[in-house]
């Protein structure tokens, strides 16, 4: 009998382990959606990229929007996922870049406004940068569109600009940074996680956004060059999002980039705590994200944002030297080839910079 049961037991601990291993991935859950679009008098096109978990995760947001730009068209992708759906990044940019290029044919807008939330702001900067026919990275090529030189502002509300840390944060409890530890080698060995994971710094999706929007940026100005307002609000208690995750979009002049802290809140509560009990007076948070999303440049006080310095570069660095991983390989090895150059670059270290996957 005894005999029995723990055979049992082992073919039902085999099986758990066999489901984790190979089928665990075809079961997570996620959504990549569509793209709704709620007409309005088709002048202006507000674009909405919610966070990880969809429209449902911050629906005061969508009714801030609304009340933004009341009579606006209003596009919102409707992808949902959570911390381990298989979802592709690439695949929810074109739909939602595809969306836009869709409706502005058709209405021809005087305006749009792009606003994205945490994930949601990652992926709207990509299918900006589509737009604008930087997507070497993409199956299939759709050209520049004109719709990109009638974009009045890109709002990033506590968007990971360079992709979701894979060092701790400074306000990620101990605790919340080991399980995080733990649960990325689960993604990897199940198979699972596909969206977070490519939504990590370092992740080729990420990567490759980074590179585009700087290049996109830094081009010289020009009457052709049609740069929109850049507004990015960060809580200063995000244990996701720090404030030197911004550099990218710093890329720009600084009369062209404004970035505003928000004191006393942390990474969920800057997109939930938008009204007062009650729901239709604003909280403090509630009228610097319809600030964000209105004012023109000059119609924004000189005191409400934070000092942007334009990005430098060094031009002591002579030469680059980036260290790669493959498409499928997360493995550490880089880093470590990083440390060995770093020994023989000697004296040469002021002018040659050794960059590794996870920038």
């Amino acid at each position: 009998m005894e005999f029995r049961l723990r055979t049992v037991v082992l073919f039902a601990a085999a099986l758990v382990i066999l489901f984790l291993l190979f089928g665990l991935r075809y079961v997570v859950p996620g959504t990549v959606g569509d793209v709704t679009l709620a007409e309005g008098n088709h002048k202006t096109l507000v674009v909405f990229g919610p966070a990880l978990g969809g429209r449902a995760f911050s629906p005061d947001l969508e009714k801030l929007v609304r009340a933004s730009y009341p009579g606006a068209d209003v596009l919102i992708p409707t992808y949902k996922g959570d911390f381990f759906s298989n979802l592709d990044p690439f695949d929810i940019t074109n739909r939602i870049e595809g969306a836009i290029r869709d409706a502005d044919d058709q209405h021809h807008y005087e305006k749009i406004i792009l606003f994205g939330y945490s994930l949601g702001g990652l992926l709207l900067r990509k299918a900006h940068v589509s737009g604008h026919a930087l997507e070497d990275d993409r199956r299939v090529m759709h050209g520049r569109h004109p719709c990109v030189d009638r974009v009045d502002r890109f709002v990033s509300l506590a968007a990971p600009n360079r992709g979701f840390p894979t060092d701790k944060p400074k306000n990620l409890s101990g605790g919340l940074y080991v399980l995080s530890q733990v649960v990325q080698p689960f993604w990897r060995l199940t198979g699972t996680g596909q969206l977070a994971r490519n939504a990590l710094q370092g992740s080729p999706f990420v990567a490759n956004m980074r590179v585009q929007w700087i290049d996109l940026f830094r081009l010289p100005r020009s009457p052709d060059l049609h740069r929109p307002l850049i507004v990015h609000l960060i809580g200063d208690r995000d244990e996701l999002v720090d404030r030197e995750d911004s550099i990218d979009i710093e890329a720009g002049t600084a009369s062209d980039v404004i970035i505003k802290t928000l004191e006393g809140f942390a990474h969920k509560e800057i997109g939930t705590q938008i009204y007062e009990a009650g729901g239709e007076r604003l909280t403090p948070t509630g009228e610097a994200i319809e600030l964000a999303l209105t004012k023109s440049r000059n119609e924004i006080p000189s005191h409400w944002p934070e000092n942007v310095p334009a990005l430098r570069t060094d031009p002591n660095i002579k030469q680059l030297i980036f260290v790669m991983h493959g498409i499928r390989d997360e493995s550490t090895w880089p880093t470590e080839i990083k440390r060995a150059i770093d020994k023989r670059v000697g004296d040469l270290v002021a002018i040659v910079k050794i960059i590794s996957p996870l920038y």
